[in-house]
């Protein structure tokens, strides 16, 4: 994990090269930012040193919305080693308004309908919290 130095105190997973480090600075910041592809104008996840859409690997970082359908939903009942939230929680498969998909936790009442539209959730500087998390759009606190 991270020393919280440049995080914001977020508890974030460590990232291997400079392009994942630069996606998670971002978003304890607070802002979503994802590699695209000016050529292809296709946006990827997770950050690689490469992109997926045109031999050249030319990339630039876009500030994109935290806006996005919930495409599948699951509800977790057992503890998983190391992970900061208690069971049961659910765990959902979004499509991000840019294009890439993101796996996030999804936090709700009640279990949203696959389809609805939810939105990233700005990081909390709170140990235990996972740093992608999402709500329905027009949830309170989102």
């Amino acid at each position: 994990m991270s020393d919280g130095a440049s995080t914001g105190g977020l508890d974030l997973p460590e990232a291997g090269f400079d392009a994942a480090k630069a996606f998670w600075a971002h978003l304890a910041a607070g802002e979503l930012r994802l590699q695209c592809d000016p050529g292809a104008d296709r946006c990827q996840f997770y950050p690689r040193p490469l992109s997926l859409f045109a031999p050249d690997g030319a990339l630039e970082w876009r500030a994109v919305p935290r806006t996005g359908t919930l495409l599948a939903l699951t509800t977790v009942r057992t503890p998983t080693p190391g992970f900061p939230l208690p069971p049961p929680y659910r765990v959902g498969l979004v499509r991000l308004d840019a294009g890439p998909r993101l796996f996030g936790v999804v936090e709700a009442e009640a279990a949203p309908a696959l389809g609805s539209r939810v939105e990233l959730v700005p990081p909390e500087a709170a140990e235990g919290v996972p740093p992608l998390r999402f709500r329905p759009v027009g949830a309170a606190g989102a």
